[in-house]
C-alpha cells in the first residue's frame, strides 16, 4: 500500500494521495483492535483494514479496568462497595453482582451486561495460558475509588458438576 502511494507521488505529473487512518476499538480494551486506512488516488477511494495482534490489544489491567467501569456504570446511586461473584463454565458463566447503597446500607442487585461475560472470557484465556492458574470461580470486589481486589479459586466439585452435565 505504501509503495503504491510512493509510486503515485513520484509519477509524472505527480498525483495526490489523501490518507485517513482511524483506530477501531472494542469495548474490551483501550488499545485499538484494528486500524482502518482510507486512501484516495485520482478520486478513487480504497479502504484497508489491519487487525492488531490479540496479545498486544488486551492486557489484564485493561480487563480489570473495564470490569470496574462496567460495574460502576451499572450502579445509579451512591455506593460503598460492589461485589461480583463469577462461576465460569468454559463457554458460559454465571454472575451474582450486588452493591451496598451508601444511604440505606442495603444490598441491591447489579444488572451485569454481556460485555462483562466477554471480559471474563478474555481474562480466563489470558490467566489460564499454558495450563497455569486454573480457576472456575472469581470474586471481584470494587470500591467507589476504583480500588479493587480479585480472587480466583478452583472448585473441583463445580468442575465435576460441569463435566457430568456436559
Amino acid at each position: 500500500m505504501e509503495n503504491k502511494w510512493a509510486e503515485t507521488l513520484k509519477s509524472a505529473p505527480p498525483k495526490s494521495v489523501d490518507v485517513e487512518i482511524k483506530n477501531i476499538y472494542s469495548s474490551v480494551s483501550k488499545r485499538p483492535e484494528a486500524f482502518e486506512v482510507k486512501y484516495v488516488i485520482d478520486g478513487k477511494s480504497k479502504k484497508v483494514f489491519f487487525e492488531t495482534s490479540r496479545e498486544d490489544r488486551v492486557t489484564i489491567d485493561d480487563i480489570y479496568a473495564d470490569i470496574a467501569k462496567e460495574i460502576s456504570d451499572s450502579i445509579d446511586s451512591e455506593w460503598e462497595s460492589a461485589l461480583l461473584l463469577v462461576e465460569h463454565y468454559g463457554d458460559a458463566a454465571e454472575f451474582d453482582a450486588t452493591f451496598i447503597d451508601s444511604d440505606t446500607g442495603s444490598e441491591s442487585d447489579i444488572d451485569i451486561s454481556y460485555n462483562v461475560f466477554r471480559l471474563f472470557q478474555e481474562l480466563k484465556r489470558i490467566t489460564s495460558e499454558n495450563g497455569s492458574n486454573k480457576w472456575n470461580r472469581a470474586k471481584f470486589t470494587l470500591m467507589p475509588s476504583g480500588d479493587f481486589t480479585i480472587d480466583f479459586e478452583w472448585d473441583q466439585s463445580l468442575a465435576d458438576e460441569i463435566e457430568a452435565n456436559s
